[in-house]
């Protein structure tokens, strides 16, 4: 055969071989979608917190969440978690991780807006008190952990109550010289000043007749309601409140961290109310990412960071504990883990607005805050 049309064929057989392998191994590589990790395109996620430390403990566990996805985060202050409720419920709150409240937390879960959590290998390894279950599902994780007791400036107060009821008998007979706090009803939307009285009364959340009059005796000798952390914390570092319980860690440590003469005592008398911060993530199209963030928070480092920042124990077992923290708080982290008290979330939800009414017609009056 003649050697033209050879090298020809030849020719050919080349083109179709390269075609064929363009087809098979080329071509879907370049139609693959590019890789979601930090080579890849980024995508945002939003954090809703409520402010202060909570803000700052989230913003610094971001960055090294970022830098090994390239899932970019930010950290909205969305406020009380009952006041961004109506926006989640709706669909149009525009965050994917939510660092709420439990009595939020049961209506959103219940309105089918939360995403479970129950497949996060840092949410299973939690004791079952740091968990929201609703009919077996996990839908929030706490991402730091405390009890509620009693902040106090050591100036104004050297020597502090031992007890709750010791520390009642101080407010109401004028023996604390200051402006006396106290969280209202609203706030921090958890009825953790109904649940508390309940327990200084021997009795839990679902038996709070003896609360009431345990707030009206105090409402008298009350001068602040708190209000949010921020002005709880410039209140404590100036002075012009003294005292307050029940209160959280955080605030406290805030205000101690700032150099203010203020420190957090877990009073006796009372099974210890357990104080939480939950975490949750919304349904929507950033679902994925969101639950991907919430379980690197809940990792050992980052879960610790986050408590380290708060003056709160991580919550995961395998974090370590920060000095700081434990000297401050004063108590053994097995008492948050198992003894203290876990309300009984669904519950204190089903009441809470009976509650607020009660507050506001009995109590509010009798408080004088001018």
């Amino acid at each position: 055969m003649p050697l033209k049309p050879l090298t020809k064929y030849a020719v050919a057989l080349v083109v179709i071989i390269v075609v064929i392998f363009a087809a098979v191994f080329v071509v879907p590589g370049l139609l693959r979608p590019a890789p979601s990790g930090p080579s890849g395109p980024s995508q945002t996620i939003i954090v809703g917190s409520h402010g202060g430390a909570f803000d700052q403990a989230l913003e610094e566990v971001s960055k090294n969440f970022t830098a090994q996805t390239n899932i970019q985060v930010r950290v909205v202050n969305v406020g009380g978690s009952l006041a961004e409720l109506p926006k989640v419920l709706a669909g149009d709150s525009g965050i994917d991780v939510w660092a709420s409240g439990e009595t939020a937390i049961v209506a959103a879960a219940n309105a089918g807006a939360l995403a479970p959590l129950d497949n996060l290998t840092n949410v299973t390894s939690m004791p079952d008190s740091l968990r929201v279950k609703i009919n077996g599902t996990t839908y929030a994780a706490a991402y730091a952990s405390s009890v509620y007791g009693l902040a106090y400036n050591t100036n104004a107060i050297p020597t502090p109550p031992a007890t709750w009821q010791e520390y009642i008998k101080m407010v109401e007979n004028g023996s604390i010289k200051g402006k006396v706090g106290i969280f209202g009803a609203q706030l921090p939307g958890d009825g953790a000043i109904i649940t508390q009285m309940a327990l200084v009364a021997g009795a839990d959340e679902h038996n709070v007749t003896a609360v009431w009059p345990i707030l009206k005796a105090m409402a008298p000798h009350i001068g602040y309601i708190y209000q949010g952390a921020g002005p709880m914390t410039s209140a404590m570092a100036s002075g012009d409140l003294v005292a307050m319980a029940p209160a959280g860690v955080t605030i406290a440590f805030s205000a101690y961290q700032s150099g203010a003469p203020v420190r957090f005592k877990i009073l006796g008398g009372a099974t210890p109310l357990l104080d939480n911060d939950p975490i949750v993530v919304l349904k929507g199209p950033n679902q994925k990412a969101a639950l991907d963030f919430v379980n690197y928070c809940l990792s050992p480092g980052p879960d610790s960071i986050l408590a380290k920042i708060g003056g709160n124990f991580p919550t995961n077992p395998q974090s370590t504990f920060s000095p700081d923290s434990l000297n401050f708080l004063g108590i053994s982290p097995n008492i948050i883990y198992t003894s203290a008290h876990v309300p009984d979330w669904a519950y204190v939800s089903s009441h809470y607005s009976k509650w607020v009414a009660q507050w506001n017609s009995e109590i509010q009056p009798l408080i004088n805050t001018s």
